[in-house]
């Protein structure tokens, strides 16, 4: 069967039996300062659907509620005073104090709807006590009073959708997660999704911030923002779930993730580890990350490690004193330019001499002396030719003893000419002996 559907008369009967006779007092430009093109598009949609003033004050709150703290306090001051100016007129100074007071001392959203209620109750005419429930409604979203249960979740749900879920909640042996799943395909069926997907955002917003704060509702909007890979979010939501001490709340929001996670965050449930990983945990973060990476998608280097040029693992830093930007997985650089060599392009080729590790195109530089001179730095770091003992007493300085310099010498000959490989093992093994 078809949802019914109210006639015109019907609707207007109902709204009058809801909506207070008296249009609500209207908002100024410092109320609505926050509001972008997009918000005035929606309230134009909502009037232009039949919406009255005081469905259209319940839209704008909504609108309000879910904003950015730093878009909110544009207008906070203006819509807190409008508040209270409101309630004040209506249910008198004595009760706004004692809200107030309830209000500052932290008082539970549940407390505060308790003592509001008890006190439009006391007022005798009909139309006052409409108006103080119009504007205790507005105002709960204006000052975030907000006690969300899951079910504002299938807020945008047709009476025939809403049957069929009463029927699975009924039933014991169907669980929470078929529930949701269900939930999931009517939106991917809908015929409005940007209403739908609209509805739900907003409730996954508001029971973010009333479970975690209006600090984590913030970063998680940061991330969307920064266009944040939607495993990440999803991986961030399910951890702060798990820092909930309430059992039963984990119970319940735990369950309402797995729909923000589909709608409002836009993860498909998908475990993208770029390659890196295998699988994820139950908070949808990858495990035992490959290639010295880290993170919800294995997407950060471990710490002293950055990312090959390949950009398929993480590897140990380059430094190559300005002459290589390449490095192995090992961090040794390859294809030392500017005539320089060694592991971080720090020491001058063969033929050439001075300070590799000055990061210039000119730190090295050709020796021109004789094939029986070398070429040294004097204290100026000004190149000079010399004879090999020469250098020796050079490097010796006037308080260093000569034979121990020869000797570091001739010990330094003979370890190059190890290096220069096994051919050379034998004549060294033999001037050794």
């Amino acid at each position: 069967a078809r949802p019914k559907h109210r006639t015109l008369d019907e609707i207007k009967q109902l709204k009058a039996e809801v909506f207070p006779e008296s249009n609500p007092e209207p908002l100024g430009d410092d109320e609505l300062k926050w509001m972008n093109t997009r918000h005035r598009f929606l309230i134009k949609k909502a009037t232009d659907q039949g919406a009255n003033e005081w469905e259209r004050l319940q839209k704008i709150a909504e609108l309000f509620y879910d904003q950015h703290q730093s878009r909110r306090r544009q207008s906070q001051k203006a819509l807190d005073k409008y508040c209270t100016d409101n309630l004040r007129r209506i249910i008198g100074d004595v009760n706004v104090d004692r809200l107030m007071y309830l209000y500052m001392e932290s008082a539970t959203p549940e407390h505060l709807q308790s003592a509001f209620a008890s006190m439009v109750s006391r007022i005798r005419d009909e139309e006052m006590s409409n108006q103080a429930e119009q504007y205790g409604q507005f105002c709960r979203k204006i000052l975030r009073i907000v006690s969300l249960e899951p079910s504002a979740l299938m807020d945008w749900l047709n009476d025939e959708q809403r049957a069929q879920l009463q029927l699975l909640i009924i039933d014991k042996q169907i669980s929470d997660d078929v529930i949701y799943e269900r939930v999931y395909q009517f939106y991917n069926e809908t015929g409005d999704k940007e209403e739908a997907q609209e509805t739900i955002a907003s409730a996954c917003r508001r029971f973010i911030a009333d479970l975690f704060g209006d600090d984590i509702v913030e970063e998680i909007e940061d991330l969307k923002d920064q266009s944040q890979k939607p495993q990440v979010i999803a991986s961030k939501l399910h951890q702060h779930i798990n820092e909930v001490e309430n059992a039963e709340s984990e119970r319940v929001y735990g369950k309402s993730v797995w729909l923000c996670e589909r709608v409002y965050v836009g993860y498909s449930g998908h475990c993208e580890c770029g390659g890196r990983a295998d699988a994820c945990d139950e908070t949808q973060s990858c495990i035992e990350c490959r290639g010295n990476t880290e993170g919800a998608m294995c997407q950060r280097c471990l710490e002293g490690f950055v990312w090959s040029l390949e950009g398929d693992r993480c590897i140990e830093p380059c430094h190559c004193n300005g002459h290589s930007i390449l490095c192995d997985d090992f961090g040794t650089c390859q294809n030392c330019t500017d005539n320089t060599v060694g592991k971080h392009c720090d020491k001058c080729d063969d033929g050439f001499i001075g300070n590799a590790k000055g990061g210039t195109e000119t730190d090295c530089t050709e020796c021109n002396c004789r094939l029986d001179q070398q070429c040294v730095l004097n204290a100026d770091g000004a190149i000079e030719c010399v004879t090999p003992l020469e250098a020796i007493f050079e490097d010796a300085g006037n308080e260093t003893d000569i034979m121990e310099a020869m000797a570091r010498a001739d010990e330094a000959v003979l370890e190059e000419r190890k290096e220069e490989g096994p051919n050379n093992a034998d004549e060294v093994a033999e001037e050794e002996d």
